[in-house]
């Protein structure tokens, strides 16, 4: 059988391309669409992971999701979230996690979300009893 002479139709391995071939499978260059679409398969970064599906949290089984905790609230509406939790934060505790939540999320406004209020809460809490932050 006779060989080819040459090297045929080799890749070369020598020269790195920076060119980027197709659609990335999560869409984070395209905004969400205001409402979801049975028939839209884009990935926008927003769906469950394994282990979400597989053991979801309490939040997440009562339809309280990831996007919920992230949201910026209002004095009076983070004040209504803690009172119907049945957390017991009297009003001079409230406003100063409140106050330092709001600075956290640096935004410059009297508001913050409800994941940076429970740290602020558990770093207040760290601060009154001289323990060491977990995180």
């Amino acid at each position: 059988m006779p060989r080819c002479p040459g090297s045929g139709f080799q890749t070369p391995t020598h020269t790195f391309s920076t060119q980027v071939f197709g659609v990335p499978s999560v869409r984070t260059d395209v905004a969400l669409p205001k409402t979801r679409s049975v028939a839209n398969t884009v990935n926008y970064g927003n769906e469950p992971d394994a282990m979400q599906l597989l053991a979801p949290s309490r939040s997440a089984e009562r339809g309280v999701g990831d996007e919920h905790y992230l949201k910026l609230t209002t004095r009076q509406e983070m004040q209504e979230l803690v009172t119907e939790a049945g957390i017991d934060l009297t009003g001079e505790d409230f406003d100063i996690v409140f106050r330092f939540a709001a600075d956290a999320d640096g935004r410059g406004e009297d508001r913050c979300c409800l994941d940076t209020f429970f740290r602020a809460r558990h770093a207040v809490l760290a601060q009154s009893l001289a323990v060491p932050m977990p995180f």
